[in-house]
């Protein structure tokens, strides 16, 4: 059978025939075709990211030993949603390869919350650590390897944004998420520019 014919017996779209993708800013897609100013500005400002590293969603997961007993139940009818914090200062991101090597489930950066500076971004994670301690500790966690804790089955990944950038507020500074970092530095390459020719 042809391509053509195969299209029209089931209706099919081909590749050639999808709208053409074009991002509508270059805060995420684009990112690597920033401009030589914008990397700059990047760079010298510094920024320092706090990540929050997960599952997509609530997991079960059974285990057992070679003889096919049921040694360890994490999640079981509740499910239970993994996370931990992890800490770049890169744009690109580094953190989610580091982590996603579960064969059967995805785990990477569900949360990316920029500081103005390492040392605000450590004095952020260490209080967000205490948040994600009382979300287990409410939710009846289950104790996780590697740095992982249990945020419970019902979590709210934008609420949990929210709440991170509202300690923010509280230890005294401004944080951004990618889309208000790259808008910022862009605010920065203009305002240089517009100093250069007023100079």
């Amino acid at each position: 059978m042809t391509i053509q014919s195969l299209r029209t017996q089931y209706g099919l779209t081909t590749a050639a025939e999808l709208p053409p993708g074009k991002p509508t800013d270059d805060h995420a897609q684009t990112r690597v075709r920033w401009s030589r100013e914008k990397k700059h500005a990047f760079r010298e400002m510094g920024p320092a990211a706090l990540c929050i590293v997960a599952t997509d969603g609530p997991v079960s997961v059974v285990t057992y030993d070679t003889g096919g007993r049921v040694i360890g139940r994490f999640g079981h009818n509740r499910g239970c949603w993994p996370a931990r914090i992890a800490a770049t200062a890169a744009w690109e991101d580094n953190i989610s390869g580091a982590y996603d090597k579960n064969p059967f489930v995805r785990t990477g950066v569900q949360i990316r919350v920029w500081c103005g500076d390492e040392r605000r971004r450590d004095r952020l994670a260490e209080a967000v650590t205490g948040l994600l301690a009382e979300m287990s500790e409410e939710a009846m966690g289950q104790v996780l390897r590697s740095g992982f804790i249990d945020m419970g089955p019902e979590v709210d990944m934008s609420l949990l944004e929210m709440r991170i950038h509202d300690i923010a507020e509280r230890l005294g500074f401004g944080v951004w998420d990618d889309e208000g970092l790259s808008a910022w530095l862009d605010e920065i390459v203009k305002r240089e520019a517009r100093r250069r020719v007023g100079r």
